[in-house]
């Protein structure tokens, strides 16, 4: 038996031109290339080559196109005893796949895309790096070659084939009916699929909530029910994710909005501006909502000092907090067992090059101004302390608490891997800042903010998607 793979990928970043770039087993690839990524997957499926039962041979197109998500699409063919079978797969984030069988006249017309000798196109070298770009590569266990394709268009030399190869991948990838399926349920077990949120007739989800039977997603539309598979009934917003916004803009998702300063979004109210000024969208208010803790730019963001502030709410005024020393920072979380609001605070005086590595961390009372030195350190993490869990960037509310007893200061956190390409979900001890990793999750990227965990239980939205994740027993109680 012997296998054909055809790939098709949309990606979302470029990178330098490279020639004749080698791989591992004295593979090398001939041709102009985007580098980066795109060499990384040229990696990934010369290894598959090389596998026992991998492939023979491989068509590649990595694409590029300005605001558009990663897809991959890969035509797996067997071949034997005169016949064969082809089938497409299309990989998108976390894992995700679309899997169907080509029809015969897709393979025909593969067969016929091939036999117009696409490998000895030259490439299509318009001027500018806008819009979409691919790169077409043709594998075998010895290597191959790559055709760098910017912008494809039929006034370019082979332009007319060059526009074929991209047509022929996308129409592959968007027609027919594709089984779907997350990589990570043949690698964890009790991994469920609950809801799907792309396709003809559904709602990708934005956030989920559940305790026991009561399953909450949000929705475009708003809060609705989960039950029995399905999106039931609109409900109402969850209580602990009833919260109100404190943001540096009028209208922070449109970023043609430039009304400045700090905005109070409560739910099912118009915004209200509480003060004028620039500030970092991350802002924490007091749980009183008396008190607002800011970081405000002041000339350039890149190598001029910050200032922190706190604003009183009920007057607009705003009052510097003092630091040890000029610099810039970030706003993290309140911390209940303090009554204060962590803050990073890094070296940066307008003159000399900041020091990003090192990090001073702060207690600060939003309504005195007081602060309390806890670390220095390099980063987010070492000398046993970590603080990552709480400056999630997009962490819109605090941290789900973790129930039982004895756990006062505990929270349920996931902290991204970008190296292993794996989440960690795990408890996170506010007081003595330690994370203890629980389970891990391969391949699978999100925050805290987009997860909730209940009993035994992690729900999970990924890809405006529903998963949910069993805690094996041996684990202990999720306290959640």
């Amino acid at each position: 038996m012997w296998r054909h793979v055809l790939v098709g990928m949309v990606l979302s970043w470029v990178a330098v031109v490279a020639m004749g770039e080698e791989v591992p087993n004295e593979s090398v690839i001939r041709g102009a290339s985007f580098g980066g990524a795109f060499e990384r997957n040229e990696t990934a499926l010369l290894k598959r080559l090389k596998e026992p039962n991998g492939p023979s041979e491989i068509y590649a197109l990595f694409g590029h196109a300005e605001y558009a998500g990663d897809s991959h699409g890969i035509v797996e063919v067997y071949t034997g005893g005169g016949g064969g079978e082809y089938w497409l797969r299309l990989d998108k984030d976390n894992g995700k796949t679309h899997s169907r069988q080509l029809t015969a006249t897709e393979v025909e017309q593969l067969k016929v895309l091939a036999a117009k000798k696409i490998d000895e196109l030259l490439p299509s070298e318009r001027e500018g790096f806008a819009g979409r770009m691919f790169q077409y590569v043709h594998l075998t266990k010895d290597g191959g070659q790559r055709v760098f394709l910017n912008r494809p268009n039929g006034r370019t030399s082979g332009g007319a084939v060059h526009q074929e190869i991209v047509r022929q991948f996308g129409q592959w990838m968007n027609t027919g009916d594709f089984a779907t399926r997350y990589g990570i349920q043949d690698t964890v077990k009790g991994v469920e699929v609950l809801w799907l949120g792309e396709g003809e007739g559904q709602l990708p989800l934005e956030l989920v909530w559940a305790k026991g039977d009561d399953v909450r997603v949000r929705t475009k539309d708003g809060w609705r029910k989960f039950a029995d598979g399905k999106l039931q009934a609109v409900v109402a917003v969850p209580t602990e994710l009833n919260v109100t916004l404190w943001t540096g803009k009028r209208a922070p998702d449109d970023w043609r909005d430039r009304e400045y300063g700090i905005f109070r979004h409560e739910p099912g109210k118009k915004p209200v501006r509480i003060c004028e000024g620039r500030f970092d969208e991350k802002m924490i208010a007091t749980p009183d909502g008396k008190w607002v803790l800011a970081t405000s730019p002041q000339g350039d963001i890149y190598k001029d000092p910050d200032l922190l502030i706190r604003v009183e709410v009920a007057t607009g005024k705003m009052t510097e907090v003092k630091m040890r020393e000029m610099g810039a920072g970030r706003v993290g979380s309140y911390l209940p067992w303090a009554e204060k609001i962590l803050v990073s605070w890094h070296k940066r005086d307008g003159k000399e090059r900041p020091n990003y590595k090192e990090q001073t961390y702060w207690l600060v009372d939003a309504a005195t101004g007081e602060s309390e030195l806890v670390a220095v350190m390099e980063g987010r993490e070492g000398d046993g302390k970590d603080f990552g869990p709480l400056f999630v960037y997009n962490d819109w509310r605090p941290l789900q608490a973790v129930e039982g007893a004895g756990r006062e200061n505990e929270m349920w956190a996931a902290k991204e891997d970008r190296e292993k390409r794996e989440t960690v979900v795990g408890r996170y001890d506010s007081k003595r800042f330690v994370f203890e990793p629980m389970l891990r999750l391969p391949v699978l990227r999100f925050s805290s903010m987009a997860m909730w965990v209940d009993g035994g239980w992690i729900y999970v939205v990924v890809n405006g998607d529903l998963l949910r994740v069993a805690i094996p027993s041996d684990l202990g109680s999720a306290g959640g």
